[in-house]
């Protein structure tokens, strides 16, 4: 006997044709293990770094797109009873211009900490953080942190 799905029936993606759906009139980046290096009313390019990673577990922040910053710090979230997070508000221009992007040719040759911290600039993270699956020196020893020590 089998049981009749709760799922929508599967669809051919083939049959549906894609939508490129409108930029919000405002975006809110969190900044949570991030420093804001940009200015209210600064504008800003698509890839452009907004926030630098402030320690082994924050990550970068980039712009998505293009605009101007509006607001930087305590900013609501979604949910209603949600506390203040620590953001950026970003309205969109509608340009979407964008700075370009060199190619990462000599990735093969760096560190497994190299890496990490490149992944780690680049807003690249886990669950966990960016860094953590590494083996870090032991206690006492030259740690990869702060920013001066890094690669």
């Amino acid at each position: 006997m089998s049981r009749p799905s709760i799922l929508p029936a599967h669809t051919d993606p083939g049959s549906q044709p894609l939508l490129t759906t409108p930029l919000p009139a405002q975006l809110r980046l969190w900044l949570q293990g991030a420093s804001c290096c940009v200015e209210v009313g600064q504008r800003v390019l698509k890839h452009q770094l907004l926030a630098e990673a402030d320690s082994e577990f924050g990550v970068a922040v980039h712009a998505p797109t293009s605009g101007h910053i509006r607001a930087i710090g305590p900013l609501p979230q979604a949910l209603p009873d949600a506390p203040l997070l620590d953001g950026l508000q970003l309205q969109p221009d509608g340009l979407d211009e964008a700075l370009s992007l060199p190619a990462e040719s000599n990735w093969p040759a760096l560190s497994a900490l190299a890496l990490a911290m490149r992944l780690q600039d680049m807003g690249v993270m886990g669950q966990h953080g960016p860094l953590l699956p590494l083996a870090w020196p032991a206690p006492n020893t030259t740690k990869p942190w702060p920013a001066t020590t890094r690669p």
